[in-house]
């Protein structure tokens, strides 16, 4: 049985006869290619299915606000606003196999510790992505047009037009699933060490140290007198404490010492 490798440009390596299985850049190149042509693809054909069914699609859409009627202020708004639906929703259904691509393009470059780091945060990810749609649908958005008929009800009939309802819709939809990505963004961040580093800096600003013999007042009146003197032998050691912890946990370490009048 022999194996035909001819679209692979393999390097053998002569001293150790092992066959090193690194493409070269233009192997990956055409994968991205073939890979972005299968993304574009089921995006055309989900947003040719979601255009058929449009009609339904819209009224989805509008059972939040059933009882408002909506106009079109030009003979082809209507279309057009269809044609971005479909297109979003085709957007939408797709996006599984748009990650599916992702992942399987940049796993061969991953070591096996990358690889147990961002499959379940792709994964996650997705979830997350699919939780906030319906979170937006059947919470927030009913939740937000209720809010704005009520607000108005007593002053002006509620007249809509369909384009700017559907814009309204899709903000409120992409801002929820932006937001519902921030769990995600947390873990990379530490993950990173960028979140570490920026609690150390605010450690830093606003954990002051105590002067020796500092009194503060508590909310019944009386005075607390901190005296640091046993341990002016070891400044070193005052030093460290005070740049470690806030002043509250000072006090209580040096409690012995703590004298109130």
């Amino acid at each position: 049985m022999s194996t035909d490798t001819s679209s692979f440009n393999f390097v053998s390596n002569s001293q150790n006869e092992k066959l090193n299985l690194e493409l070269p850049f233009t192997e990956h190149v055409e994968e991205l290619r073939q890979r972005s042509i299968h993304v574009v693809l089921f995006l055309g054909i989900f947003s040719l299915i979601s255009f058929l069914g449009i009609k339904s699609i819209v009224q989805l859409l509008e059972i939040p606000v059933s009882n408002i009627r909506f106009f079109q202020l030009s003979p082809g708004e209507y279309f057009i606003e269809t044609v971005k639906i479909s297109l979003y929703t085709g957007l939408i259904l797709s996006s599984p196999i748009l990650i599916a691509q992702v992942t399987f393009f940049i796993i061969p470059g991953l070591t096996s510790g990358e690889k147990k780091l961002v499959l379940p945060l792709l994964v996650g990810s997705t979830v997350l992505f699919f939780v906030s749609l319906g979170f937006s649908y059947w919470c927030l958005i009913p939740a937000a047009l209720q809010f704005f008929i009520t607000y108005s009800s007593d002053v002006i009939e509620p007249l809509w037009s369909f384009s700017q309802y559907c814009d309204f819709i899709l903000v409120l939809f992409y801002t929820t699933a932006i937001a519902f990505q921030i769990p995600i963004l947390q873990i990379i961040l530490g993950i990173l060490g960028v979140v570490s580093g920026f609690m150390s800096k605010l450690a830093e600003i606003f954990l002051v140290p105590v002067p020796d013999n500092t009194t503060i007042k508590s909310s019944s009146g009386r005075s607390l007198s901190v005296n640091l003197s046993p341990m002016e032998e070891d400044e070193d050691a005052v030093t460290e404490i005070f740049a470690s912890k806030p002043v509250a946990e000072v006090v209580m370490m040096l409690s012995s010492s703590t004298k109130i009048s």
